[in-house]
């Protein structure tokens, strides 16, 4: 359960970091020298931090509350992904992408042969039988 706040504060962070690192580049080239590009980097990756650290602790906090007033309730506690510091977009990629590596057959390995309700294809992708062409490779059904 991330609140607005939270969201906010993560994207002033990240907002923070990227005209940081801008600042840092602008400062380099002006006074062509990498002393003046530390200076400013330093002190962007030093707010940041801060700023990350500030996240992992507020959601600390919110994570203790929400838990005690679900516990005052005689509701059971969420789990912790649900106070996650990061955007859910992120971790819905991330998700996403392993459900379709682990959809994928892996080579050298043969997929459970098909009952009554499906069909194998020559690459070796189970279809439902309704479907006359291969989730896999896109060859028609024989």
């Amino acid at each position: 359960m991330k609140t607005t706040w939270r969201r906010i504060f993560y994207v002033v962070i990240i907002v923070n970091l990227l005209v940081g690192i801008t600042l840092s580049i602008i400062n380099a080239v002006q006074y062509k020298s990498f002393t003046a590009f530390l200076s400013t980097f330093m002190d962007t990756i030093f707010t940041t931090a801060l700023g990350s650290l500030l996240m992992e602790h507020f959601r600390n906090v919110e994570k203790g509350i929400d838990t005690a007033n679900r516990k005052a309730e005689g509701m059971p506690p969420l789990p912790d992904k649900a106070y996650s510091s990061v955007p859910n977009f992120v971790g819905n990629i991330i998700n996403s992408q392993v459900a379709q590596q682990n959809q994928m057959p892996m080579q050298g390995q043969m997929p459970a042969q098909g009952g009554n309700d499906t069909w194998v294809c020559g690459c070796g992708a189970v279809n439902s039988v309704n479907a006359n062409f291969c989730k896999n490779c896109g060859s028609p059904r024989k």
